[in-house]
């Protein structure tokens, strides 16, 4: 696979930022969806690794994301 500036950028991009996390912290995280767009910036009240926090909801937002729900943590 060739990454080309044309093709950069073609797939919705979705940020879930994790509130509690003290690795990557809030406003870093905010840079880092801010720099690149993203049609939804999902919000979990969890640390660094939802999968291990918060699987259920994790898996949760997962599928609406898959299925076109909107969520009622989205930001954006």
């Amino acid at each position: 696979m060739q990454i080309t500036p044309e093709q950069a950028g073609r797939v919705p991009r979705v940020y879930i930022t994790c509130t509690q996390d003290r690795v990557i912290g809030p406003a870093a995280q905010r840079r880092m969806y801010t720099a690149l767009p993203c049609e939804r910036v999902i919000a979990m009240e969890t640390s660094h690794n939802p999968y291990l926090s918060a699987p259920e909801a994790l898996a949760n937002h997962l599928h609406d994301l898959d299925h076109g729900v909107p969520s009622a943590k989205t930001l954006r």
